[in-house]
């Protein structure tokens, strides 16, 4: 509950995050996940089928965005921790 007689099961976060991209994709990635629906056909008979397409964003200009509410996607965020940088 986020209020009295208000509930929100299905929300969206917004946040700005700056990442330290030193030492390239070996050691830190930002996968941007997209929620994409199934075209209809023998693998989606119901017309409801929905899957994930993962993209390796390799820089920080090709990661920023606008918020966007039509949009159902996330990021994951991968990195070594406690290692040393050339």
């Amino acid at each position: 509950m986020i209020a009295p007689g208000l509930y929100a099961p299905v929300h969206q976060h917004f946040f700005i995050a700056r990442m330290d991209m030193a030492g390239g994709e070996a050691f830190n990635q930002v996968v941007e996940v997209d929620v994409k629906a199934e075209e209809p056909g023998e693998n989606n008979v119901h017309n409801n089928a929905l899957y994930a397409e993962e993209r390796l964003l390799k820089s920080e200009l090709e990661a920023m965005r606008d918020c966007s509410p039509l949009s159902a996607h996330h990021w994951i965020a991968r990195g070594l921790i406690g290692h040393n940088t050339p």
